[in-house]
């Protein structure tokens, strides 16, 4: 095997007949073990020279070169190993146990569907971690080989030599892109000879196939320049565009020193199929010594499936022994080829100076005119080679594309604000997105007009050279907030696009950096109509968002909570960044800068807010997270990322677990996680609100204070309570005297009218007396085309020391001002009175204290009331009218509260706050006159709202005492009927639709009373979420019933014994039950010690004895299981049916009772025994 040598053996072996594939390589042992290998020549003796099989490699055998391999599966010439061969990528994790790791040599064999593979040893790892299958390590390796079909199992071990040659294997994890298949095989076992069964081999089973995003295989050749210099040492990447989207960026490197002058390298990939190929992104980042590039071509390649109809063919078939035509269909496979020319310099001191340039490919050409291009760096030598094959190579490039896709110039003017620091020093980035046609990737902004960029109130305008976009849908621009000063206010964003003689405008009105609005240092604009521009611009030069409304509604505001994990050292120092990929596009790479809980973030155990906001990336698929390695300690546990979308009305948890550590795990310092099915939260989407606050302008009428807002709609919808400022440092900025502040918020949707708001203050800090003039709430029309804008007046101060003390207002609408926009592009203006609005009424409330020993209290209380139009928020009851020392025992006080009319009052809810020396309080009732309609309403009370006393709330929901006149029924028994109580009940049947069954049927439900115990070994709890499935015959089966722990507990702790009764479809006779988890990280382990379910509709209980883990990490690695009725103990507990009781007591004073109830009932058939009728809530 000498230089450029060709050595001649002679193999006995079976017949083949046809040589499809051969297999070489070496055992790597030896100073100069590296190879490169020309080709292979098959010919069975006796069988003339034109018979010989050729099978070309040109690639390294070598560990430092290339990718490393020492083994290649070859093909026949013309067809490329590149394509055909399945990546298998294969991570081996050795247990974290002492004595776990092994000097031996691990080797792996795969058994599929179509093939087995041999027996490959594992020598080259992808991570290099140094030594391989250390303690608590991932190693990753790659086999490259033919597709031998979905895995059914796999053969581990290691030859026992060594000095540590024992090994505990924790599991395996294979990933096939192009199978779309993820398989996980936990092994969590001794390969020793010394321990356990002494065995150092192992067939393992796959626990779990998990499906991921489906990869095809790209072949790129990428041609480096014969000119001086041509060569470079930065970083080289790549990204295809086709009729189908886009891949992510594809770095082209391997062990090998590439892109040096005159070379052809070639790289292997797995990339998303994109289909069609129109056009590609090439460049490099610029670093190193020497990084100027002359790039002379790239060719690509992929393998796509065409589908062929034969001639149609007359069978005979013996059945019926007619004869029918059918027509044969033939998938043939062929390899798309795409030429890039490129011929140009990449480098900053070079031809125009750019660093990244776009091609598009040669135009459509056919096989004969492209052998040379497609086959010349394999080392053919003739066409002969790619015609003995079945697939044909053909440049398949539509001709509209050819002749439609040509660079293009874009100039960007880039408008800095007109507010105090608006200019930044920092590097600016942009990315330009057209609709159907790509995007220009992220280009710098590096050469203006202005010598220095991006200064407050400057017109920076730049120039961007890309493929034809077509219409452009939205742009994103970033800053790498480096410099002294980063903090940028950025106007708008200008784009011309020169071959059509359009303007984009992309208003933004909003600071880019971390100090400053919601922290986020990229922003994504949308374009707007130039009507919209010209009236802002007129607004005599004010900094105010006109537009956020327009922009908030095309985007999507994404809610990112990272926590990290609760271990030692598991916080980290460097700079964390996240990317979104969604169906339809990504967000790029967002830095997460500025947590909104947190000044140090990423810390030990805690959990950190941020905001990031995309135009339309569509449904959310996985996410990258990762960190730069910078700072002191840089090492980092990540247990989870939530995403929350609001507008989506959607909330994704995505469980990790694991390092992001080059020194723990795999070495790995970036990871992608997808979702958790289980755990993804649903809920009805929110709409965005502009909401305007105008402060008036008298002495003292700012505020420091947190103020927050509630939106009502009608028949009493309303929002959840929203804080307008995000931090201590906008309460001190905003709402300043005669200030006018704009938020741009997203709540849930109250209808098509606001009847009220309510907004108020917490009181809190040195100046937070606040007088309000008056609030605009801005919406979007329905279409899209214009807005609507609802005035609510207020022109009262919200302080204690001021008018009537209150703090929170409740205010009505006035007037309604809509703009739409027309089709001629003009604004039509409409302004008008609200007609009948709501009215404020005035509430007199009556709190009487109970006249019993300790009954007064001197904590803060607090009233929320609700009516059937409403509800007045939380009041903090804190002057009365009638006592300078309120709630004492035996005392009655009264307070005055302001609110828009509630309509009918129907109940209340009082808590207080637990403070002060004597916080228990017993209530008597609650007395509320409404001063307009001179209606009141009475709430009975007569119980202890203490942490110590009866069942130790502090809060009570009250509904107002109405007189019962109890009407008996045909088929209701009464059975008891005194002046303290009437008892009344009747047999019962529950039903609920099931959304996949039809709307007429109505299915039982029964109860199933369910007792989980859980293990004593070490670390058998779990604080994740269980669940139970009841499987009944003919696949009939509940819903995924969930074990919610009660109140106060949150974990099924080490040896605990917990009791459920859920609901759930009536599925016949049991047949089996599944029982598992939400949790999705390796540390969410949890062993099920025993089970017992009772159907108490049934008479029957059945028992399973589990002692099973149910843990990624444990035992066979699986989180549910499912268990066969045959398994359990059944014993049978008597029949019994449903009841439902009703006790209503009786209307007199002290009427209720805190003693436990029981109760029995008689019928004909005998008597019940004594059953306790529970006490939740305020019953009796």
């Amino acid at each position: 095997f000498s230089f450029s040598k060709a050595d001649e053996f002679f193999v006995e072996a079976v017949t083949l007949k046809q040589v499809r594939r051969v297999r070489i390589g070496h055992d790597g042992k030896g100073g100069s073990s590296g190879w490169y290998l020309a080709k292979v020549i098959v010919r069975e003796e006796g069988q003339p020279e034109s018979e010989a099989v050729e099978f070309p490699c040109y690639r390294w055998l070598d560990k430092n070169e290339d990718d490393g391999q020492i083994v290649r599966e070859l093909v026949p010439a013309g067809e490329s190993p590149m394509l055909k061969n399945v990546s298998y990528h294969i991570s081996v994790k050795t247990g974290d146990i002492p004595g776990a790791s092994s000097d031996s040599k691990v080797f792996i064999k795969l058994y599929g569907e179509k093939a087995d593979s041999s027996k490959q040893p594992l020598l080259v790892s992808d991570n290099d971690l140094g030594n391989y299958f250390e303690r608590g390590r991932v190693d990753e390796f790659t086999l490259d080989m033919m597709d031998i079909g979905k895995i059914n199992r796999i053969l581990i071990g290691h030859d026992n030599v060594g000095l540590r040659s024992g090994w505990f294997l924790a599991s395996v994890q294979i990933m096939v892109p192009v199978q779309g298949k993820q398989y996980m095989f936990p092994c969590n076992r001794w390969l020793d000879k010394d321990e356990a069964d002494g065995r150092v081999e192992v067939e393992v089973y796959p626990s779990e196939i998990v499906p991921i995003e489906k990869l095809i295989n790209y072949e790129v050749s990428v041609v480096t320049g014969d000119v001086r210099a041509a060569g470079t040492n930065a970083k080289v990447f790549m990204q295809i565009y086709g009729e189908t989207g886009k891949t992510e960026l594809i770095i082209l490197e391997n062990r090998s020193n590439n892109f040096e002058r005159g070379a052809t390298d070639i790289f292997k990939r797995e990339a998303a199929d994109v289909g069609k190929i129109y056009k590609i992104r090439i460049g490099h980042d610029g670093k190193g010594i020497g990084d100027g590039w002359f790039l002379e071509s790239i060719t690509l390649k992929r393998l796509a499936t065409q589908t062929k109809e034969s001639d149609k063919k007359k069978k005979k078939k013996k059945k019926k022994s007619d004869e029918e035509e059918e027509e044969e269909t033939k998938a043939e496979e062929i390899t798309d080829v795409y030429t890039f020319v490129a011929h140009r310099w990449l480098a900053k001191d070079e031809g125009d100076k750019e660093l990244v340039v776009e091609l598009v490919p040669e135009g459509e050409s056919d096989l004969e005119g492209f052998s040379k291009a497609c086959l010349g760096h394999l080392g053919c030598k003739s066409h002969r080679c790619k015609l003995q094959t079945k697939s044909f190579l053909k440049l398949t490039v539509p001709a509209f594309w050819a002749t439609g896709f040509h660079e293009n110039t874009y100039e960007v003017h880039v408008l800095t604000g007109n507010v105090w620091g608006a200019g930044t020093d920092a590097n600016v980035f942009l990315s330009i997105y057209g609709i159907g046609r790509g995007d220009t990737g992220e280009r710098q902004l590096k050469r203006s007009n202005n010598f220095n960029k991006f200064e407050k109130g400057q017109v920076d305008v730049f120039t961007i050279k890309a493929i034809d976009l077509g219409e452009l849908k939205k742009l994103r621009i970033r800053h790498d907030n480096s410099g002294a000063s980063p903090s940028w206010f950025l106007e708008r964003v200008e784009i011309v696009d020169l071959k059509e003689s359009t303007t984009y405008y992309f208003p933004c009105q909003r600071w880019l950096a971390v100090e400053e609005d919601d922290g986020q240092i990229v922003r994504e604009l949308v374009p707007v109509d130039e009507a919209f521009v010209k009236k802002d611009s007129e607004n005599d030069g004010q900094s105010l968002a006109t537009l956020g409304l327009e922009q908030k509604a095309k985007s999507i505001t994404y809610i990112v909570k990272v926590k990290t994990g609760d271990k030692k050292n598991a916080g980290t120092d460097a700079n964390v960044f996240i990317t979104l990929y969604g169906s339809k596009d990504d967000t790029g790479i967002v830095s997460l800068k500025a947590s909104k809980i947190n000044k140090n973030k990423f810390e030990r155990g805690k959990v950190d807010e941020f905001t990031v906001e995309s135009v339309d990336i569509g449904d959310l698929k996985k996410i990258k997270i990762g960190h730069d390695n910078k700072g002191n300690s840089t090492g980092w546990f990540l247990e989870w990322v939530e995403i929350d979308a609001p507008s989506l009305g959607q909330c994704l948890k995505f469980p990790c677990g694991r390092w992001l550590d080059k020194s723990e795990d795999d070495g790995a310092i970036e990871r992608i996680i997808f979702p958790a099915e289980l755990q993804t939260r649903e809920y009805v989407p929110f709409v965005p609100y502009e909401i305007t606050v105008y402060t008036s302008d008298i002495f003292g009428a700012g505020t420091d204070a947190n103020v927050f807002i509630v939106l009502y709609g009608s028949d009493g919808i309303c929002t959840q309570q929203k804080s307008l400022c995000l931090n201590k440092r906008e309460q001190r900025m905003y709402f300043e005297r005669n200030s006018v502040n704009q938020f741009i918020v997203e709540l849930e949707d109250v209808g098509d009218i606001i009847e009220k708001i309510r907004i108020g203050h917490e009181g809190g800090g040195l100046n937070s007396g606040w007088h309000l003039d008056h609030v605009t709430i801005r919406r979007l029309l329905p279409n899209g085309k214009g807005s609507e804008t609802v005035t609510f007046p207020c022109e009262r101060w919200l302080a204690k020391s001021e008018d009537d003390g209150e703090i929170i207002r409740e205010l009505v609408p006035s007037d309604i001002f809509t703009e739409k926009l027309m089709k001629d592009g003009t604004l039509k203006q409409i302004e008008e009175e609200v007609e009948d609005p709501l009215e404020v009424h005035t509430y007199k409330i009556s709190v009487f204290t109970g006249d019993i020993y300790g009954a007064g209290t001197d904590a803060n209380v607090f009233l929320n009331i609700y009516g059937d139009l409403g509800d007045t928020g939380e009041r903090k009851l804190s002057k009365s009218e009638t006592n300078f020392n309120k709630f004492e025992r035996g005392q009655e006080d009264t307070f005055t509260i302001q609110a828009v009319d509630l309509g009918i009052v129907y109940k209340i809810k009082i808590r207080h706050d637990n403070s002060m020396f004597s916080p228990d309080w017993f209530l008597e009732k609650v007395e509320i006159l409404d001063e307009t309609t001179e209606e009141l309403f009475i709430f009975l009370c007569e119980r202890w709202l203490s942490k110590k006393k009866e069942d130790k709330k502090i809060e009570r929901t009250l509904y107002e005492q109405v007189r019962i006149r109890l009407v008996v029924l045909n088929h209701w028994g009464c059975l008891f009927n005194m002046n303290l109580s009437v008892i009344y009940f009747r047999t019962l049947n529950v039903f609920f639709s099931l959304q996949h069954v039809d709307a007429s049927q109505q299915l039982l439900v029964i109860p199933y009373h369910i007792t989980v115990t859980t293990g004593t070994e070490y670390d058998s709890s779990t604080d994740s979420r269980v669940y139970i499935i009841i499987m009944g015959p003919q696949k009939v089966q509940t819903e995924r019933l969930w074990l919610d722990l009660p109140e106060g507990k949150d974990e099924f702790a080490d040896g605990s014994v917990e009791k459920f009764s859920v609901w759930g479809l009536d599925v016949g006779e049991i047949k089996k039950v599944e029982v598992g988890h939400d949790g999705a990280t390796p540390e969410s382990c949890w062993l099920v010690e025993e089970l017992t379910i009772v159907v108490p509709t049934k008479g029957v209980m059945y028992n399973f004895v589990c002692k099973c883990w149910l843990a990624r990490d444990k035992g066979d690695g699986l989180t549910s299981r499912i268990l066969n009725i045959l398994d359990a103990d059944c014993i049978n507990v008597g029949l019994k049916i449903l009841y439902e009781v009703t006790v209503v007591t009786g209307d007199i004073e002290s009427g209720g009772t805190d003693a436990s109830i029981f109760m029995t009932v008689f019928g004909s058939n005998g008597n019940t025994e004594e059953m306790q009728l529970e006490k939740n809530g305020d019953r009796y």
